[in-house]
C-alpha cells in the first residue's frame, strides 16, 4: 500500500482537529487575497475513507487538505410573488445562508424569473495528519 490509515489514529486525529481554533473559531482564519479572492466561511469536514486520497497514475498521488465548494439552487417564485418586488423571494421557506434573491433565468426554450441561492464554503479536511505515506525509491 502506498498510503495507510490506522482507523483508531484517524478517529483520535479528528477529535484533536475538532478542538483546534480552525474548527472552533474558523472566522479567525478569514483571509482576503484581493477583492475577488476571499477565503471566508470555513468549516471542518471529514472525507469518507475512499476520498481521503487517490493515486493518479504511476507517479502522482493526491491527498486533499482543503477545498472550496460553491452551490447554486434555483426555485420558482413563491405563489403570489410579484416579479421585481424587493421581497419577491421572501416567501421561500428553504434555508439559504446568503439570502434568496431574484434572478432572470433563461434557456433555449423560455425565460422566467426565479429565486436563486448562491452559497460558498471553504472546507478544511480534518484527520489528514493520521495518514502514513509510504515511498519507495528504486535505483
Amino acid at each position: 500500500k502506498w498510503i495507510e490509515w490506522d482507523e483508531q489514529q484517524y478517529i483520535e486525529q479528528v477529535r484533536r482537529d475538532l478542538e483546534q481554533d480552525i474548527c472552533k473559531q474558523p472566522e479567525k482564519f478569514d483571509y482576503a487575497y484581493s477583492k475577488d479572492w476571499l477565503y471566508t466561511n470555513f468549516s471542518c469536514v471529514e472525507m469518507g475513507s475512499r476520498n481521503r486520497h487517490w493515486k493518479e497514475g504511476e507517479d502522482v498521488m493526491y491527498v486533499p487538505l482543503s477545498y472550496a465548494e460553491m452551490r447554486d439552487r434555483l426555485r420558482p417564485l413563491p405563489p403570489g410573488a410579484t416579479p421585481g418586488a424587493p421581497d419577491a423571494c421572501s416567501g421561500i421557506e428553504e434555508a439559504c445562508s446568503s439570502a434568496w434573491r431574484e434572478r432572470r433565468s433563461s434557456s433555449a426554450l423560455d425565460a422566467e424569473t426565479v429565486c436563486e441561492c448562491h452559497e460558498e464554503t471553504n472546507n478544511f479536511i480534518i484527520g489528514s495528519e493520521a495518514s502514513s505515506i509510504n515511498l519507495e525509491h528504486y535505483y
